[in-house]
């Protein structure tokens, strides 16, 4: 075996599918709002804060509509001061949809 090659296979390591620059994340979340808001989605970016940068720090809000986000926020108000109500509400039937929230913060960075 003195450093002779039993075997071998190729292999690609990628942690993640793509890399976007900051400078160009923006840019590319407003493509995006455009091709979901002219399949009639609700799309929203916001900031939730600054990096240590003082970058802003990114998140999506992905819903069927603004009525249905704003339907969310109000079911999760009342939760949190009469959860017992909505959860009869939601076992009596009531219609409730949940916004898909997405953020760019990744846990392979150090925290701030």
């Amino acid at each position: 075996m003195d450093g002779e090659k039993l075997a071998g296979t190729p292999m690609e390591i990628n942690v993640y599918e793509s890399n976007v620059r900051y400078d160009e994340l923006y840019h590319e979340l407003m493509e995006i709002k455009g091709l979901a808001e002219a399949n009639g989605r609700y799309f929203d970016v916001q900031s939730f804060g600054k990096s240590t940068d003082g970058r802003d720090q990114w998140y999506a809000v992905v819903s069927d509509s603004a009525e249905s986000v704003e339907s969310f926020k109000k079911m999760n108000a009342q939760a949190q001061s009469d959860p017992e109500a909505v959860l009869e509400a939601i076992e009596g039937g009531m219609d409730y949809r949940m916004p898909i929230m997405r953020t760019t913060a990744t846990p392979m960075r150090p925290a701030a």
